[in-house]
């Protein structure tokens, strides 16, 4: 029993000067082994420890010395002869311990290569998918465990520009990247940091052309004008992906656009004019453009905008239509004007505007410009209120407005109850109505007078019939309206003012 608590005793007091030094430990490179020169600290009342040594690499873990007696206070050496066909970065434990417990754990990695071992890249690859834009770049490396990271630099020129993508473990063999351009070359290599140096060494670079489909926006603000004696168009581009246009032209006697003008390169401010020169122009001829933008992968944007100019040798002011008319079916609503034949020639198109009751001024309809040789414009079923105008345009030229023409509705607004019935019982009065179900309704709103206008007093449920007011005043003059509310929201005119003393 005296014996086992003196040697607790000795363990504690062997663990407590433990904690309060590091022992050192160090590991040197000779000619393929790992040679360590430990230090075995002093132990109080210790002569001597058993020393356990262990290994850990990337793929395995081993105990290389299993137990061995060394004296304390004294340098102790070893050899890992192992490295010799397995250079790597590996990981070291030497344990110091007695029988009862370990009294200490030193801990040390080791580089076990040469000092003038450098990482080489090989199969560096960049695959391009059919139709993605991804780039996946794969590749080896000889003596890759010597890598603490792998940088990925990109650059859009073969021996200047590269920029870091991303920072990869040393160990990793593939990356993704995602680009924005096609049938452009993307130069790639990589930057590999020694993990013992820290000096960097770069691969090869290598490049790759994505094939893949772009399509770009179509141009905007398209807008054709004659200046002197040449027509000219004016647009802007507001897509990045975007390295070009076309100018699309049709004459009045062709069947279909045909390509007016060569490639028309990007430029900083993205704001292009083009002037019409490959023919002569034909007075009062009419003639329309649009643009198609291309993309760096040679995919076409849908058309821009159609302009429609009528080429003449002596501008004029332009003569607006006349007599305009709303016809209406019932499943169909036209604009429709009458044309000065006698300078037909001198307009491209007809714009119609418009504007509603509650509106305060006119707006393009939709759609709103037909060639010159219609004299009318489908519209959506016009409102009570709703006015119109028309006006001749040539390219950038517009006439004045045409008389304006608004629509009236006398029964827009008629419908929902027209007679209420009421009586008063016990002091309330009980307000009836016929209520048509077969028509779609919202709501119902009760309006009573207050001497100067109708108030809403109520709002009543749609499928309801009939309210019991509280705003009644016996022996005074109430006044009622009722009102309906149709599935647009659109309040009716209201039914028959009730009149109730």
């Amino acid at each position: 029993m005296k014996r086992f608590i003196l040697t607790v005793a000795i363990l504690f007091a062997v663990l407590k000067l433990s904690a309060q030094q590091k022992a050192n430990l160090l590991a040197t490179y000779q000619g393929g082994d790992i040679v360590f020169t430990y230090q075995v600290p002093s132990f109080e009342r210790l002569d001597s420890v058993w020393l356990k040594v262990y290994k850990m690499g990337a793929k395995n873990a081993e105990q290389l010395l299993v137990q061995q007696k060394v004296p304390t206070a004294k340098q102790w050496m070893f050899a890992d002869t192992s490295t010799r066909k397995h250079p790597d970065v590996y990981q070291y434990r030497f344990q110091a311990s007695v029988d009862t417990g370990i009294l200490q754990n030193e801990v040390l990695s080791a580089y076990a290569f040469p000092p003038d071992l450098v990482p080489v890249a090989s199969n560096i690859l960049a695959f391009n998918p059919k139709s993605t834009n991804q780039i996946k770049l794969s590749w080896k490396i000889g003596s890759q465990f010597i890598l603490r990271s792998i940088g990925i630099e990109r650059s859009r020129k073969k021996d200047e520009g590269f920029s870091r993508l991303a920072t990869v473990d040393g160990q990793d063999s593939v990356y993704l990247d995602i680009v924005d351009d096609a049938n452009e070359p993307f130069f790639y290599r990589l930057r590999m940091e020694h993990i013992a140096t820290g000096r960097s060494y770069y691969s090869a670079i290598i490049h790759v052309i994505p094939d893949f489909e772009i399509v770009p926006m179509s141009a905007t603000n398209i807008k054709v004008f004659q200046e002197g004696k040449h027509i000219k168009l004016n647009w802007e581009n507001v897509d990045k992906n975007a390295n070009g246009f076309y100018v699309m032209k049709k004459e009045a006697a062709q069947d279909s656009f045909v390509m007016a003008s060569l490639k028309i390169d990007i430029n900083k401010d993205d704001k292009y004019t083009w002037v019409d020169n490959a023919t002569s122009a034909v007075n009062y001829q009419v003639y329309q453009y649009f643009i198609v933008s291309e993309s760096n992968s040679f995919h076409k944007s849908k058309p821009s905008d159609t302009v429609i100019i009528s080429y003449q040798k002596l501008p004029a002011a332009l003569s607006p239509p006349q007599n305009l008319q709303i016809l209406r079916s019932d499943s169909i609503s036209r604009i429709v004007w009458e044309i000065d034949s006698l300078r037909i020639d001198e307009i491209a198109a007809y714009a119609v505007y418009q504007k509603s009751a509650k509106a305060t001024s006119y707006t393009l309809i939709p759609n709103g410009v037909v060639t010159a040789n219609l004299n009318f414009l489908e519209i959506a079923k016009p409102r009570d209120g709703d006015s119109f105008y028309v006006t001749a345009v040539n390219g950038d030229k517009q006439s004045v407005p045409s008389i304006k023409i608004s629509y009236r509705d006398a029964f827009q607004n008629e419908f929902g109850p027209k007679y209420l019935i009421g009586a008063v019982i016990d002091g309330v009065l009980n307000i009836k109505w016929l209520n048509n179900g077969e028509k779609k309704f919202n709501a119902y709103k009760l309006y009573k007078w207050n001497g100067k206008s109708f108030v809403l007093m109520e709002q009543i449920a749609a499928d309801k019939d009939r309210i019991a007011t509280k705003s009644y005043i016996a022996g005074s003059l109430n006044l009622y309206k009722l009102t309906t509310v149709n599935a647009n929201g659109e309040e009716s005119k209201g039914s028959n003012v009730l009149q109730v003393n």
